[in-house]
């Protein structure tokens, strides 16, 4: 996380495909996340809490970020992780090179990588990379297969200087899902029953809000919106921008095995 407004940065590759994301926070706190911006190039992915008003100072606080031009060759380094499914594994290593190269065959697939001998494991993606003060220095990508203790992270001066693309991408996006989430009273996301067909998921429900004094909660799937059947949460929100304020909607719900219908005046 590294703002305390629920910004996280991630690996690409990490929420690749994903149809519904959850972070998992040290206290064991899940929470659905957007993904806001993506450079596949890079391998970097920036995801935003979908509840914006999730007070995270009672358990939980931005990283820091470092300096990874001034870090040098031979200072202690840490990655923090959840290598093979152990969750908040600390590794402990050195910064073994900068600016690396990583090959796949005689292709150049990332450059300017930091390189260490830290322990990097499937389930190390995504996690930071920091220096013996505790302040993030990289972001760990990937491991070379071929080794035992080669592991490469993006430096941090250079997600600094892709973070104002990230955050620009799918803007409008992000501005009209906030907007329906204040007209409606709850956030929707995309995820995938037992047999894989994708759904739109309610995945957080604003208090005092329309959607919670209907009696929508977390969890319902939503079938129809104004009498409209619902494909994706961009469908959604298309059929949400054409609600004039003040208009009775209904919407048909499904909870475990039951539907039914619920109603609320837009705002």
């Amino acid at each position: 996380m590294i703002d305390n407004k629920g910004l996280i940065i991630t690996n690409a590759h990490v929420v690749n495909g994903a149809t519904a994301i959850q972070v998992v926070f040290a206290d064991k706190k899940e929470l659905p996340a957007l993904v806001v911006g993506r450079n596949d190039a890079e391998d970097l992915a920036l995801l935003e809490l979908a509840d914006p008003e999730v007070d995270l100072s009672s358990f939980s606080q931005a990283v820091n970020f470092g300096d990874s031009e001034k870090i040098q060759v031979g200072e202690e380094v840490f990655a923090i992780g959840n290598p093979l499914g152990y969750k908040h594994t600390v590794t402990k290593g050195i910064l073994s090179a900068k600016s690396r190269e990583v090959m796949d065959g005689s292709r150049v697939v990332m450059k300017e990588m930091l390189q260490t001998d830290a322990s990097i494991n499937p389930g190390n993606s995504g996690c930071p990379l920091f220096d013996a003060n505790g302040k993030m220095v990289g972001l760990v990508t990937l491991k070379d297969s071929r080794a035992d203790r080669i592991g490469f992270a993006i430096p941090v001066n250079r997600i600094k200087q892709i973070l104002p693309e990230l955050k620009a991408q799918n803007k409008n996006d992000i501005t009209r899902l906030e907007k329906f989430c204040d007209r409606f009273g709850f956030v929707p996301g995309e995820t995938r029953n037992a047999g894989g067909t994708r759904r739109v998921e309610i995945l957080n429900v604003n208090k005092n809000a329309a959607a919670e004094k209907t009696g929508i909660q977390s969890g319902d799937v939503i079938l129809g919106f104004q009498n409209q059947k619902i494909g994706d949460v961009n469908d959604l929100l298309e059929k949400a921008s054409e609600i004039k304020s003040g208009e009775r909607i209904s919407i048909i719900i499904q909870r475990n095995e039951k539907i039914f219908f619920t109603y609320m005046v837009a705002k």
